[in-house]
Parts: structure tokens; C-alpha cells; sequence
């Protein structure tokens, strides 16, 4: 698996996301709009699920995701350690969120948040990764529509 890198200008006018081979560069300058920020969030969580998504982790070990969980709640090694490494990367994409837009909630929603470690891999990395005022300040928690989210936010946009 790749690395989430994240990059922020000290003077606030410039923001860099890395995210495996996807890039975002977000000015936040006078030209700043909230539909470049949608477009570069966008940008990046997409890069993100190819490091964090369940079906990514599943395809890096070469099976289904339907056995990762197996072999994952059958304690297997491989699949555990992949599971925590998707996990961190989920954790570290969460702690540039926290940075770039100082929420007060975050909602994290997606079937690999069942997936064992997942989600504690998840906090612990955001929680080492952000600045620790930002971080208290902000809220994790899973969605209540778990696995369901994406077909649910396929449904939203489709009826916008």
C-alpha cells in the first residue's frame, strides 16, 4: 500500500494532498470557491479508497472481500495486517480533513469499517496525525447506514 502524504501551506494560501498516485492542489487563497474545495475533496477521496477501501484491501492480497473478512475473523495474519494498514491510510486522510476544514463532526461510513481493526486503526492514526486541539474538537463516529452509505449517496445524487 501506498502513503497519504498532506501538505499545507504555512501561509494558508496553498494546500497539498497526496494520496498514492492522486494528487489535489487546492488554492486557498482569494480565488478560493467552495466547488473547487468539492471538486479537490472529490480528487482525493477517491484516491483514498484505493488505499483505504475494503474491495482495495481485498484486491492487494489478491482475493474477494467476502474472504478478507473471512480470514480476517479467522484471525489470519496477512489479512489483519492489510485490514490495520487500510485502516491507518482511512486515518491519516481523516486527520487532513480535520486540518483543512477544522470540523466539528466527521461521519465515516463504508463496509471495511466492519472488517476487525478497521475502525481503531482508523482513530489511532487520525489521532497521531492531528493536531491534538483540532482533533479533540472533532468528532468520529460511524454512520448509522454502515456498508449502505455509497448506494445511499448514489441514490441522493442520482435524485438531485
Amino acid at each position: 500500500m501506498g502513503s497519504t502524504t498532506i501538505g499545507i501551506d504555512l501561509g494558508g494560501t496553498k494546500a497539498l494532498m497526496l494520496c498514492g498516485e492522486t494528487e489535489a492542489r487546492l488554492d486557498t487563497g482569494p480565488a478560493f470557491s467552495p466547488e473547487a474545495l468539492k471538486q479537490r475533496l472529490r480528487a482525493f477521496a477517491s484516491g483514498l479508497d484505493e488505499l483505504a477501501g475494503g474491495s482495495f484491501i481485498a484486491a492487494g492480497l489478491g482475493i474477494s472481500s467476502v474472504d478478507l473478512a473471512r480470514r480476517a475473523t479467522e484471525g489470519d495474519a496477512s489479512a489483519l495486517e492489510a485490514i490495520r494498514k487500510g485502516g491507518f491510510a482511512l486515518g491519516t486522510g481523516l486527520a487532513a480533513v480535520i486540518h483543512l476544514l477544522n470540523p466539528s463532526r466527521l461521519a465515516v461510513g463504508g463496509g471495511a469499517l466492519s472488517l476487525p481493526g478497521y475502525w481503531e486503526a482508523a482513530r489511532d492514526a487520525t489521532a497521531r496525525h492531528s493536531i491534538p486541539e483540532m482533533s479533540h474538537a472533532c468528532r468520529l463516529y460511524q454512520v448509522r447506514a454502515g456498508a449502505r452509505v455509497a448506494a445511499l449517496g448514489a441514490i441522493r445524487l442520482a435524485s438531485a
